[in-house]
């Protein structure tokens, strides 16, 4: 082993803001981290394919999307992991030089 350093991170709580601040705060000048604006943009492209499935009646077993108030509000583990799945794929795109 040559002591290249390893990073520990989790793939359920990356739809948490509160979990990718503290992943920038310990590792965001040595790996990149997904940002506010990623974690956005993750969320929307989520919203648009669910809102499209939605449409087509083709939701997943445990997705659920309503709206409340005009907004659609998104929940269930199906839903949060496929958002932690999106951000998850940022992380390996945006680190090419790392081993996963």
């Amino acid at each position: 082993m040559n002591g290249d350093p390893f990073f520990t991170l989790t793939q359920n709580a990356l739809a948490d803001s509160g979990y990718l601040h503290y992943l920038r705060s310990m590792y965001a000048t040595r790996i990149y981290i997904p940002t506010e604006e990623d974690s956005t943009n993750a969320f929307s492209q989520y919203l648009s394919d669910a809102c499209r499935r939605l449409k087509e009646n083709k939701l997943r077993p445990g997705e659920e999307i309503e709206e409340i108030d005009g907004k659609l509000n998104v929940s269930g583990q199906v839903a949060v992991m496929a958002i932690n799945g999106l951000l998850t794929k940022i992380i390996f795109d945006k680190n090419p030089d790392r081993e996963f």
